[in-house]
């Protein structure tokens, strides 16, 4: 059935189908670094900047936490201090590689349904 929607929805050559693949594919990779550089920029690739601007507001406050409980750590150098900036740090580095796994995994998925819907295209052109 969903084939049969597919086909009367849209009667493409194989040429053009071809062209149209290329306008969905995100490189996973590309996006990763760029999160990896600055939070929340593989997420304006993807074109998710909405998540981009959530994530990279969350990194970049989770980073001024860590750096203001190591400015606290030098200071007073005690165990709490310690643990205090420990804490944070550990949740800096989790916030920073959510952000760089949901650019890999959003620009992997990106356009998942377009592309599976022109490789069924692919496959009913060859069939004829």
């Amino acid at each position: 059935m969903l084939l049969t929607l597919i086909l009367l929805q849209n009667q493409d050559t194989l040429e053009d189908t071809l062209k149209r693949k290329d306008i969905f594919i995100k490189s996973p990779v590309k996006s990763a670094l760029r999160s990896a550089v600055i939070p929340g920029w593989g997420q304006f690739y993807n074109g998710r900047a909405f998540k981009g601007l959530i994530l990279g507001g969350l990194s970049f406050a989770s980073l001024g936490w860590t750096l203001k409980t190591y400015n606290d750590y030098r200071i007073k150098g005690d165990n709490q201090s310690v643990s205090n900036f420990l804490g944070a740090l550990i949740v800096n580095i989790a916030v920073w590689g959510y952000t760089i796994a949901d650019a890999f995994v959003d620009a992997y998925l990106y356009g998942f349904e377009a592309e599976r819907d022109t490789v069924l295209k692919d496959i009913e052109v060859k069939k004829h």
